[in-house]
């Protein structure tokens, strides 16, 4: 029995380091590619920059085999899932929380930009969670560029005229959003 899973079984798995949950996931006695995927130099210095590493990537440049590749994008894809709302039942979007944590899961983890536009019906249930761009890179930052606001300007002159209510818009970050409404103090 390894000595991670030592731990885990006397003090629990919350007691367990990144590299020790690693270690224990993809079932590895020699702990240089559990090293290499947390180093600095690899581009990959936390768990949730991870989640931007593609299958190729693991196998070719980290030297993960593809059953461990596929074990760890697998736990990664878990961990995104159980971080959004329940699907069972139609979800309502109530407050700028609500919003984020819909969308917060696909998003935070993303190395470019994305812009999504939420559907609501009249009663704020959600209809439609629509990607209507992709961009560049994503800096990760919420702070709300000078584009940013010129262009939630637009859209909101734009829903008026279409007698629209644009209820918010978003910019999520990897520590945090920002709420141009609350921001930019426009009225529908």
């Amino acid at each position: 029995m390894s000595r991670e899973r030592r731990k885990l079984i006397q003090q629990g798995v919350k007691k367990l380091s990144d590299e020790e949950l690693l270690l224990l996931l993809l079932d590895r006695t020699d702990a240089l590619v559990i090293h290499r995927l947390l180093e600095d130099e690899a581009d990959v210095s936390d768990l949730a920059a991870l989640a931007r590493v593609d299958f190729g990537l693991f196998t070719k440049t980290f030297g993960l085999s593809e059953g461990q590749a596929a074990k760890l994008q697998v736990a990664i894809e878990l961990g995104l899932r159980m971080m959004k709302p329940p699907t069972k039942e139609r979800y309502q979007i109530v407050s700028t929380h609500d919003a984020v944590n819909l969308v917060k899961p696909d998003i935070v983890h993303l190395d470019h930009e994305q812009v999504r536009v939420l559907v609501l019906d009249t009663r704020n249930y959600l209809v439609a969670n629509l990607v209507i761009y992709e961009g560049t890179v994503n800096s990760g930052s919420c702070v709300a560029s000078e584009e940013d606001k010129e262009f939630t300007t637009k859209c909101v002159a734009a829903a008026n005229a279409l007698h629209i209510d644009l209820l918010d818009h978003l910019i999520l970050g990897r520590n945090g959003f920002t709420s141009l409404r609350t921001e930019m103090k426009w009225e529908s």
